[in-house]
């Protein structure tokens, strides 16, 4: 059975690779999405950090934490 695994970051590059490391497994699709925010991330290493499972990095969208949007 697949399962997709999707994380959100921006900082602590060395806590998320041992989370990938830990959901790594031959049925799981990684996707994680950095803050377009964050500078200077170890995109290779992310990427290549596990033995199994395939990561994609996506990073084309600012997060605002804890603040609401005008949506007009």
């Amino acid at each position: 059975m697949k399962h997709a695994f999707l994380i959100t970051a921006h900082s602590n590059w060395e806590q998320l690779k041992l989370l990938l490391k830990q959901v790594d497994f031959p049925d799981h699709d990684i996707y994680v999405h950095i803050d377009a925010k964050a500078k200077n991330y170890p995109k290779a290493e992310l990427e290549a950090v596990t033995q199994y499972s395939k990561v994609r990095i996506y990073s084309n969208f600012k997060v605002y934490w804890g603040v609401q949007l005008d949506a007009g």
